[in-house]
């Protein structure tokens, strides 16, 4: 691809004419922490507490989850959905008699799940502050701006493209609060201009894709996908191997096979053609490794860097270096093993994986004020 060329400091004759009318692709992929970041409680053990298991709802389709899988303690519970989904897939051990059960158990959690994170969406206000509008513009366009000294050096080729950016977005929540920033941003589709070497870049809005559906203010989902990456993900391996199982539960199968769509597709592309990916609010867990495995396998032997935000990431600039280091090697190490990366490849992928501070990111403090005086 001729843009991944330009994006990668690939100079070949003739082709410096071209660099101006090209488009270099800068990929993010967006996951719950962007909300939870907001001060929304969108959260599987805010779920777990304020409705799943809140107290006066009965649901004995609830009760009989949590006799039939004892290690399901709600007060345990992480922030992370990929521990519900993980749940799932181990869940289905302990209802290899009654399949019927299990269908109708996992789907009233999705149909509670998503009316409650539309809830949730709606305590968003009406009107975006400009300040918060104009931080997260900032935030999307130039992310090399927050990266540590160190990995801004790496990152200068970056900072003095010429090129206009295109920016793609793989959405992985169920609701459009980050859409709502993303129009509001945009002006004619574009997010916003900036002048450097005396040439004005512009970033352009792209393709944004919500991979897993989305959830609308009424609470009604769309191509709603709650599940696991593979068969290996599902302990009970007649459920594995049975391809009406997997359809039902396997995120890309779904995709295709119930809702015949190409999202799976429209990822894959989107990663292939990303001259740098960012990741915002995203656990890494193994329920999206079929995520992680293409960008790996996308990025390894090239120059294209993953930079990873991670809020637990200690600045490394203080007297944290320990913690820096610890937190850092446990990101990579998380990443390499969720990708599936083959051993050959490990090191040469570990120093295509940066990880930075996400504290300075999409920093929206009058919004969260708002938020949080509800």
């Amino acid at each position: 691809r001729v843009t991944k060329l330009v994006g990668h400091r690939i100079a070949l004759d003739g082709l410096c004419g071209l660099i101006g009318l090209l488009m270099t692709n800068l990929l993010w992929i967006i996951g719950n922490g962007f909300d939870l970041n907001l001060g929304l409680r969108t959260g599987y053990h805010s779920f777990l507490r304020n409705c799943y298991f809140m107290e006066g709802t009965p649901n004995t389709l609830r009760d009989e989850l949590v006799n039939r899988t004892r290690a399901f303690d709600p007060q345990n519970a992480t922030e992370l959905w990929s521990d519900l989904e993980r749940l799932l897939g181990e869940a289905t051990a302990a209802y290899t008699e009654d399949e019927a059960l299990f269908h109708e158990t996992f789907e009233d959690v999705q149909s509670r799940m998503v009316k409650y994170v539309a809830t949730e969406a709606a305590r968003m206000p009406k009107e975006l502050p400009e300040q918060d509008i104009d931080e997260f513009a900032v935030s999307l366009c130039q992310f090399d701006k927050q990266l540590a000294f160190v990995d801004q050096k790496e990152a200068a080729w970056w900072s003095q493209l010429t090129s206009d950016v295109q920016i793609d977005v793989i959405n992985l929540n169920y609701t459009t609060v980050f859409d709502r920033f993303w129009e509001e941003a945009s002006v004619g589709g574009r997010l916003m201009s900036t002048t450097i070497v005396g040439a004005r870049k512009s970033y352009y809005c792209g393709d944004l894709l919500h991979l897993h559906g989305s959830v609308n203010s009424e609470g009604l989902g769309t191509d709603i996908v709650f599940g696991v990456s593979d068969e290996s993900q599902i302990a009970a391996k007649e459920y594995a191997k049975q391809p009406g199982f997997q359809e039902l539960w396997i995120k890309q199968q779904k995709n295709l096979s119930i809702y015949g769509n190409v999202k799976t597709a429209q990822l894959n592309n989107l990663i292939l053609g990303a001259d740098a990916i960012c990741s915002f609010g995203c656990s890494l867990g193994k329920s999206d490794s079929y995520i992680w495995r293409e960008i790996a396998s996308s990025i390894v032997g090239t120059p294209t860097r993953f930079y990873l935000f991670d809020y637990e990431l200690p600045d490394r600039g203080t007297a944290s270096s320990w913690k820096y280091q610890k937190r850092r090697n446990e990101l990579i190490a998380q990443f390499l093993e969720v990708s599936c990366t083959e051993e050959a490849e490990k090191e040469e992928l570990a120093h295509q994986i940066v990880p930075v501070r996400s504290s300075r990111i999409f920093s929206f403090s009058e919004l969260s004020k708002q938020i949080a005086m509800q």
